[in-house]
């Protein structure tokens, strides 16, 4: 791999989004998309296969075209991490429920947008070059809703490790 590139996989099912990322992510030269896949279970191959910098995923996709259950992502992303260290995981989701945006942050992930975020999705490329050379991405929604948890944390119970995979699953 050429270090001036960035290779990134997409795992996203809906072939609408993954068509509007590409359009995005081709305003800069330097990021190949080494693949755009809608099943989880292709994941590791494509990891296993190519060096890759950026993940972008969306949080709820199938196992598989004949398993429609939702691929694992939240109890996947650390072993994702050990495994590949030199990647780094923008997750792009409709949801914003602040568990889930507190779970994937405590999990490792380099960024968080929302779909319905224009003004993030419009600076896709250059969002992925900054993760891509280690920084963080998070949305203003993403921020906010990160600020409020931490906040609220103070006052309210926090759930055990055991009560938060449960909600994940």
């Amino acid at each position: 791999m050429n270090k001036s590139h960035i290779n990134l996989v997409i795992l996203e099912d809906h072939r609408s989004i993954i068509d509007g990322y590409l359009y995005r992510l081709k305003e800069n030269p330097h990021i190949r998309v080494v693949g755009a896949i809608s099943y989880g279970e292709e994941l590791e191959r494509i990891l296993d296969q190519t060096p890759v910098q950026v993940l972008l995923l969306d949080v709820q996709v199938p196992i598989s075209p004949v398993d429609s259950n939702p691929y694992p992502v939240m109890q996947l992303i650390p072993k994702l991490i050990l495994k590949y260290p030199d990647l780094n995981i923008l997750v792009i989701t409709m949801h914003t429920q602040p568990i889930l945006i507190e779970s994937l942050v405590e999990k490792g992930v380099n960024g968080i947008i929302f779909k319905d975020d224009s003004e993030s999705i419009k600076k896709l490329a250059k969002i992925v070059a900054l993760i891509a050379g280690g920084g963080v991405y998070f949305s203003k929604v993403a921020k906010q809703i990160i600020l409020n948890a931490d906040s609220a944390s103070l006052t309210k119970p926090v759930l055990s490790v055991r009560q938060r995979e449960v909600l994940e699953l």
